[in-house]
């Protein structure tokens, strides 16, 4: 968030999955609209700020863990916890976590596995219904 844009945009739209999202800030930008850029990255920055906090830079700088929890060669336990004060804020990032974890782990040739949510309305999952729906049917 402190790169400058010149820097920042170039990057961010090479991401398909954010393409859309980004490309407000992309055309005020090219538009030369600064003031309301600034308004704009302003608005992200404020949600942005909750997230800092050593803890949380640290568990996610590190590289010394996968998500293959199911891994056959190297299988994991994984436990995720929220805080109750913060919920909103480190919700979003075990939100991020369990996303990309339900992905790695609905994968042929890995072990059975389970996955157990307590406090689920916590977070959120993209695509939990045809998740649900494909595994109860």
């Amino acid at each position: 968030m402190q790169v400058d844009y010149e820097k920042l945009f170039p990057v961010l739209k090479n991401e398909k999955e954010i393409e859309v999202l980004i490309n407000p800030f992309i055309s005020a930008y090219q538009n030369k609209a600064m003031e309301q850029l600034e308004g704009q990255i302003a608005s992200a920055k404020i949600g942005m700020a909750r997230l800092s906090s050593p803890q949380l830079y640290w568990v996610l700088g590190k590289n010394d863990f996968t998500l293959d929890i199911n891994n056959p060669e190297d299988p994991k336990v994984l436990c995720l916890a929220n805080n109750p004060q913060k919920q909103q804020i480190f919700g979003a990032i075990l939100s991020l976590y369990v996303n990309r974890l339900i992905k790695l782990v609905n994968k042929e040739n890995k072990q059975k596995c389970s996955l157990i949510f307590d406090e689920f309305p916590t977070i959120f999952i993209n695509g939990i219904d045809n998740l649900i729906t494909r595994y109860t049917a």
